[in-house]
């Protein structure tokens, strides 16, 4: 949704493949060949209206589980977006 309303295409700056998720994470995240981006990885900080934790999300890439470090336990939003990423691997095993 949001790169969607960036006007981001799926392919982003990166190369055929990105999803228009990758390609809105990593405009947030600034320039891959930044200092900061190479010396700590991509991340982008904001607070989880949630749980008011702190969150350092690393990106779509792994799933939020582990890509969202910094909710409070028992984050009903957290909780909400790991069901919603297990559900949709669930579906694509069942396709294959």
């Amino acid at each position: 949704m949001i790169g969607a309303a960036l006007g981001l295409p799926s392919g982003g700056d990166v190369g055929a493949g990105e999803t228009i998720a990758e390609a809105a994470f990593g405009y947030a995240a600034g320039p891959p060949g930044s200092h900061w981006n190479r010396t700590y990885g991509p991340s982008v900080t904001w607070r989880c209206l949630a749980c008011s934790g702190l969150v350092s999300d690393r990106g779509p890439v792994s799933g939020p589980r582990d890509d969202e470090p910094g909710h409070a336990a028992g984050c009903q939003r957290l909780a909400a977006a790991v069901a919603a990423w297990d559900a949709s691997w669930a579906e694509l095993d069942q396709e294959s």
